[in-house]
């Protein structure tokens, strides 16, 4: 009797913590060409903006990003850019309505300029992306525009 309820225990132990999860990564090039007003200079960044999400059934459980990769250059100074993947913040609030997760994920980093052989001269701003969710029977990701000189 007692081993059979230890083996219970454990079967139900093991459903617990052998949910379903599944992941999806995206991948979105960045190809902004544009004033940037904070610095004072038409900015051109390229490069791959990846997002991880991760589900546990129909709920979001994790969000990460990468903006390694992001960089570019100043049109009117000698600027060269690159986005910092240390001084990233990710909002995801969501909700989940008829098993339809719902969401937009807000992912605000920081762009260093810096001109080559001056340390000295650095220039930051903060650029976001924001991806729209909708999760039902398909993963949908809508990008939206690169925004900058927003606030952190």
């Amino acid at each position: 009797m007692k081993n059979t309820i230890l083996v219970m225990c454990i079967i139900a132990a093991f459903a617990v913590f052998n949910s379903q999860v599944d992941a999806a990564t995206r991948t979105r090039e960045i190809n902004f060409d544009e004033m940037v007003p904070c610095v004072g200079d038409t900015v051109h960044l390229h490069g791959p903006f990846h997002i991880t999400l991760t589900f546990s059934g129909k709920s979001l459980t994790n969000v990460q990003a990468s903006v390694h990769g992001i960089k570019g250059h100043g049109e009117n100074t000698a600027h060269k850019y690159v986005a910092d993947q240390g001084n990233m913040m990710i909002s995801s609030p969501y909700t989940v309505r008829n098993g339809v997760t719902r969401s937009n994920i807000t992912v605000t980093f920081e762009i260093i300029g810096r001109v080559e052989g001056s340390p000295g001269n650095v220039i930051r701003f903060w650029a976001r992306q924001i991806v729209r969710l909708d999760f039902g029977k398909n993963l949908n990701l809508d990008f939206e525009s690169l925004k900058v000189c927003v606030t952190p």
